[in-house]
C-alpha cells in the first residue's frame, strides 16, 4: 500500500451516483434474486446503526458529492433505530442530493421512524411486488399523513441477475471482462467499513461466495486510503476477481424468473474459506 493520506489531492473531485448502506441482512420476504442475496442464506445479521454512521462518515471523508444515498436492507424497517441513522446522514446533506430508505412494502413503520423520515426529508423508495407487498397500500397511506415524499417501483420482470455462478472461478478472462464492461455499475455498497463497485460484490464477500481478494473492494477503513484509489477503483482499470462468479447484465442470455418468487430454503452455492 502506498503512504499517502486522504488529504492529498484534495482539488480532485470525487462524485458516486448512489451509495447503499444496508443497515441490516434480515428481511420479511425471502426473493430469488434478490439484490442483497438473501436468497443464499438463511442467517440474519442487524448491523449496529453506529457502524452505519461510522461508514457514511467514511464515505464523506472521501467523497465530494453523491446523488442518491441508500438506506437498505434486507427490510429497513424491522430495524428501530432507523432515525440514529437518518439523523446522522442529515448532517451531510450538502453533499447528496436525495436520502432515501428502500422498503417492500411489506411494514408499515412506527411513528417515530416516519417522523424522522418527515424530519430528515427521507424519500420512501417502495419496491411494489403486487401481493407480496402486504402492507404497500397501508404504508403509502401513512406517508402521505406524515406528508413524505415516497416513489413506487412496479416489479414486472425480473432476470436472473442475482445468482451465484459456481463455477466461477473457471470463466475465460474474456467472458469475465464482457461480464464486467456489461454492469450498469449504478450503485456502490459500503458494509463493514469497505466500498464495493456492487451490492453483488458485498454481499457476495460477507456470504464468502468467491475467493477473498482486496481487488475486489477498497478499504475504506485504511488510513493510507485516498480519494485517488477509488477513482482508481471506480474507473475499470482492473477487474474485481468477485466479477467471475456474478452472472452479469446481459439480458438476451440471463433467464427471466418470477417477480418475488419465494423460497422456503437458500439456494445452495460454495463457500470460499
Amino acid at each position: 500500500m502506498h503512504e499517502r493520506r486522504s488529504n492529498k489531492h484534495p482539488n480532485k473531485y470525487l462524485a458516486l451516483k448512489n451509495v447503499i448502506f444496508p443497515v441490516t441482512s434480515q428481511c420479511t420476504l425471502k426473493c430469488r434474486g434478490c439484490a442483497s442475496l438473501i436468497h443464499y442464506s438463511n442467517d440474519s445479521e442487524r448491523i449496529e446503526p453506529e457502524l452505519v454512521c461510522r461508514d457514511i462518515d467514511l464515505m464523506m471523508k472521501h467523497v465530494n458529492y453523491t446523488l442518491y444515498l441508500s438506506i437498505s436492507g434486507g427490510e429497513p424497517f424491522i430495524v428501530k433505530e432507523l432515525p440514529k441513522v437518518f439523523a446522522h446522514a442529515y448532517k451531510y446533506r450538502k453533499k447528496y442530493k436525495r436520502l432515501t430508505v428502500a422498503t417492500n412494502g411489506t411494514i408499515v413503520p412506527p411513528d417515530e421512524i416516519l417522523e424522522a423520515m418527515r424530519k430528515y426529508k427521507v424519500v420512501c423508495a417502495i419496491s411494489d411486488y403486487g401481493e407480496k407487498s402486504a402492507n404497500r397500500d397501508n404504508l403509502i397511506e401513512k406517508l402521505g399523513q406524515y406528508k413524505i415524499s415516497f416513489v413506487v417501483s412496479s416489479q414486472l420482470v425480473w432476470y436472473a441477475i442475482h445468482e451465484i455462478v459456481q463455477n466461477g472461478g473457471e470463466r475465460s478472462a474474456k467472458h469475465v471482462e464482457a461480464t464486467y464492461r456489461a454492469c450498469m455499475n449504478v450503485c456502490n455498497a459500503i458494509i463493514n467499513g469497505k466500498l464495493y463497485h456492487c451490492a453483488f460484490l458485498a454481499y457476495g464477500d460477507i456470504l464468502r461466495a468467491y475467493p477473498d481478494d482486496a481487488r475486489n473492494y477498497v478499504d475504506l477503513l485504511d488510513e493510507t486510503i485516498c480519494k485517488l484509489d477509488i477513482m482508481r477503483y471506480k474507473s475499470k482499470e482492473s477487474i474485481p476477481s468477485g466479477c467471475r462468479y456474478c452472472s452479469g447484465y446481459n439480458f438476451s442470455f440471463l433467464p427471466q424468473i418470477p417477480v418475488a418468487e419465494q423460497l422456503k430454503e437458500p439456494l445452495p452455492y460454495t463457500k470460499h474459506l
